[in-house]
């Protein structure tokens, strides 16, 4: 019996386990991504990678978002929206759209679309 354990785990060995946690770490990516994808209503985090924050502003009002507070931290702004809505032409101006809610944010500089 105990030589049958030794041989099983012998078998498996390190790259076994290196496999395993590479598994692991790809389902834990996955549901990340999954969680930080924009759904149809609630809150966005836009964040600009090659425009401006007034440009990526003014394109999510253009898509009927609503301000919600600026995230100096990041450099991006909330805004509650329909995501998938926006998440092409955010995409296309250079934009990264993550779902998230507000209060994992951090600082709150604007205030139901009004400059604080």
């Amino acid at each position: 019996m105990e030589k049958d354990r030794n041989r099983i785990n012998h078998r498996i060995g390190r790259n076994g386990r290196a496999e395993l946690c590479l598994q692991l770490a790809l389902v834990v990516i996955g549901i990340a991504a999954l969680m930080a994808m924009p759904g149809k209503g609630g809150d966005v985090l836009l964040i600009p990678i090659s425009g401006t924050l007034a440009t990526t502003v003014n394109l999510a009002l253009a898509n009927e978002a609503r301000l919600i507070e600026a995230v100096p931290s990041v450099g991006g702004v909330i805004v509650s929206g329909d995501g998938w809505h926006m998440m092409r032409p955010m995409l296309g101006q250079g934009t990264l759209v993550i779902g998230v809610p507000a209060v994992f944010c951090g600082s709150s500089s604007l205030s139901n679309g009004v400059a604080a």
